[in-house]
């Protein structure tokens, strides 16, 4: 450790103090008045910026705000800038790229980041390059870390996120396998599983996440019989993603299926820790007397969602094509709604223009053949008075960086404010649970 420059006094207003150190003051230090940081070598760790960050993060009285000032000039090509943003706006990747190129419009309130333009291109370089894109660079990388036994130590050691090493079909089973720490050869079932599990990063509710951990941390296949209803829809909502056609209803013979493959079982229970401790929003429980265990701002694929009703027709779950569905058994009329429609994936009749008033209104258009008249169009403008529940689910689109079909967010049950028009009928729904402030500006009418 270095000690540069030091004056450490009781900071009076109108004084000009300065400190100046190396591995001294990045944590346990607290001087609240600080109001200017700067940073004049890189830090490969987003632990230690953080760290570092937050001696300036203090409030004071007086303080208006936190200037930081880096000036770490051009940096070894290792250096990865990637780290450094994630830990500041929680955006990884390719979305991160995006971020990055559109000037940050999407910032906590009050902040703002400037980058001239000879520095935003050279960040921008370094963020490309550093998004590990093949999956011989992933295995690579693996290596060079030493390969970590653990998902928790492997993702510690890489910084990667979740969305660039879960696609490729490559999962952490497969690539132990592949640098010679598991000897066995993939089958194709576990190859499926594997995949099930790449599908399944988006889970973010707390009291899911905690009774995967705990189900499948079991080193023998769990008994099913002494499930509560919340356990049995949960993991139904996992057969939904991980079974074959009528596997679920045949739980105890797919639980079985997935025993026979410990290193997956495992690695599933390890990612389930992994997301607990990655949450960084709230979720709560749409209280409903259905018996259906979704969770408010959490994520879900169609299945999943099908799955908590319970629509199983034939020993198999039922897999409705259209944006609305009307579940008949609880009167729910599920409304699913994707943002950015592509002309590949959607017709020209199913282009509707949806998308958030507000952080409580929610713009949404039927589709294109429906009138008040009909049954479906009384569905939603009388749906108070036939005692029907609006459900609404909504994705910015279809498929997502890794080219999996992304998940809903569930917003939860809406109310008509008002509507206009016929086919289709322009419909303002007042949302009971008003949108978290992320999802508001990544939805709203300006960004649009």
């Amino acid at each position: 450790m270095q000690l540069v420059t030091l004056q450490f006094q009781k900071l009076r207003k109108g004084d000009i103090n300065a400190i100046f150190t190396v591995d001294i003051f990045n944590e346990g230090i607290d001087i609240p008045e600080v109001d200017t940081i700067l940073f004049l070598r890189p830090t490969e760790s987003s632990i230690l910026f953080t760290q570092q960050l937050g001696r300036g993060l203090r409030l004071s009285e007086g303080k208006e705000c936190l200037t930081v000032l880096d000036f770490i000039g051009h940096s070894n090509k290792k250096f990865r800038y990637s780290n450094k943003f994630s830990s500041l706006i929680n955006l990884h990747g390719r979305k991160l790229q995006r971020h990055l190129e559109n000037g940050f419009p999407v910032l906590p309130t009050g902040c703002a980041v400037e980058l001239d333009k000879v520095s935003q291109q050279i960040v921008l370089d370094n963020i490309k390059d550093s998004i590990p894109s093949k999956r011989s660079q992933i295995i690579s990388l693996y290596r060079n870390v030493n390969r970590p036994e653990s998902l928790q130590e492997f993702f510690l050691k890489t910084e990667l996120n979740l969305e660039d090493f879960y696609k490729n079909d490559l999962y952490f089973s497969q690539l132990k396998r592949e640098t010679g720490l598991i000897n066995s050869d993939q089958t194709d079932e576990e190859k499926a599983f594997g995949r099930s599990i790449i599908r399944s990063i988006h889970i973010d509710s707390i009291s899911r996440l905690k009774w995967n951990k705990n189900f499948f941390s079991s080193s023998k296949p769990p008994s099913i019989s002494k499930l509560d209803k919340q356990g049995l829809a949960y993991l139904k909502m996992w057969a939904a993603n991980f079974g074959e056609e009528k596997e679920i209803s045949q739980l105890d013979k797919l639980i079985t299926r997935f025993w026979n493959y410990p290193e997956v079982v495992n690695e599933y229970c390890e990612l389930m820790k992994y997301l607990l401790d990655e949450v960084t929003h709230k979720t709560k429980p749409w209280e409903n007397p259905h018996n259906v265990y979704l969770e408010l701002h959490a994520k879900y694929s169609r299945d999943e969602i099908m799955a908590a009703f319970n629509d199983i027709r034939k020993g198999k779950l039922y897999q409705p094509r259209e944006g609305v569905f009307f579940h008949k058994e609880t009167k729910c009329n599920l409304l699913f709604v994707t943002l950015n429609k592509s002309e590949k994936d959607y017709s020209p009749s199913t282009m509707y223009r949806d998308y958030a008033i507000s952080d409580t209104l929610f713009h949404w258009q039927t589709q294109s053949n429906t009138r008040p008249t009909t049954k479906k169009g009384s569905r939603h403008l009388e749906h108070k008075e036939k005692g029907i529940t609006p459900l609404l689910f909504i994705r910015n689109q279809r498929r997502d960086e890794r080219r999996e079909t992304e998940p809903y967010f569930f917003v939860g049950p809406v109310v008509l404010e008002k509507w206009e028009g016929s086919q289709p009928i322009d419909i303002v729904w007042k949302v009971e649970e008003p949108l978290p402030a992320d999802i508001y500006k990544s939805t709203s009418v300006n960004k649009i």
